[in-house]
């Protein structure tokens, strides 16, 4: 039996995206802004900190990064966020005048803020490269994909958890036989092996298709399988399993997600192919082997940049 893998999720969470209106650039009579009294008069400036000014702009963007439920008292929100921001500008500017800008650890920090933000909003203006997902797409996948739509299941085990390896493959087959999970425990406790021993319920969604394949085939209270996840193991009972079908707008719904991140990955992986061979790159000293590799892909398990999620 394959290990279990991280489920499909659907997070659903109320962002804040902009809670302050921006202001233009011109006062309520119509003039221009010119001066910082009528910047200040206009709205733009909302603080000035030891004569440093702090903008509506500046406020909205920590807003726009604040996740919140959607019953939270805003107008305490704004002022929260600005106390903080001001706060921050304080030790901004002591920090100045302590010369901690110029030193080199610092220097390099915000080097690589700089060089974050920047490759960060390069992949967000190139989202809309990618291609949004249709109903039709969204019906097919359902259509195709019944084990997790039409089919679907809600499957229900016992497991007791315990650290990877302290079992040999004797005591597994035993222990297979027994299919008596109080049984398990307790020759757990004769061997000196601490184990946690707790229900595990889980959609067939959330489960990898080679173990969903099989689990039709599996007797109810009689069969006993292992599942190995880093560092512990799982021993896991199969109880029963229950029709939960997932259909019509619920279905189409979760099937344009799916899709969505999927195109989400291609598009990404393409953006990484594109721009890593339209670059001239030279690696130098120790790292001067990579030359060679220079059109190779780095591992997309691992990355200095956090690349904005689709929207779709």
């Amino acid at each position: 039996m394959k290990p279990l893998r991280n489920a499909i999720k659907f997070p659903i969470v109320f962002m804040v995206a902009a809670l302050l209106s921006s202001c233009g650039n011109t006062t309520p009579d119509g003039g221009s802004d010119e001066t910082n009294d009528q910047s200040a008069s206009s709205g733009q400036v909302i603080a000035v900190v030891n004569g440093e000014e702090v903008t509506i702009h500046e406020l909205n963007a920590e807003l726009s990064r604040i996740r919140l439920p959607e019953n939270a008292d805003i107008d305490q929100v704004k002022a929260n966020a600005l106390q903080a921001l001001v706060l921050r500008k304080v030790y901004e500017q002591k920090a100045i005048e302590a010369g901690i800008d110029r030193q080199p650890n610092t220097i390099i920090e915000l080097r690589r803020a700089k060089s974050a933000l920047l490759a960060s909003s390069f992949i967000s203006s190139k989202r809309n490269e990618v291609q949004p997902v249709t109903r039709a797409e969204a019906e097919q996948f359902v259509f195709d994909n019944a084990d997790i739509f039409a089919e679907r299941m809600y499957y229900i085990f016992e497991s007791i958890v315990i650290d990877a390896g302290q079992l040999t493959e004797q005591q597994k087959d035993d222990f297979e036989s027994l299919a008596n999970m109080d049984e398990i425990e307790k020759e757990l406790q004769d061997l000196n092996i601490q184990a946690l021993r707790k229900p595990f319920t889980a959609y067939s969604e959330r489960l990898p298709k080679a173990m969903r394949d099989q689990l039709p085939t599996l007797v109810r209270d009689r069969t006993v399988f292992f599942v190995v996840q880093g560092n512990t193991e799982t021993i896991v009972r199969y109880r029963e399993g229950r029709p939960a079908p997932l259909t019509g707008t619920e279905a189409i719904d979760i099937a344009s997600k799916i899709l969505a991140q999927g195109n989400n990955k291609e598009f990404l992986a393409n953006l990484r192919a594109q721009t890593i061979t339209e670059a001239k790159i030279e690696y130098l000293g120790e790292f001067s082997d990579l030359t060679d590799q220079q059109n190779i892909l780095p591992d997309e398990t691992f990355t200095l940049t956090e690349e904005p999620e689709t929207n779709n």
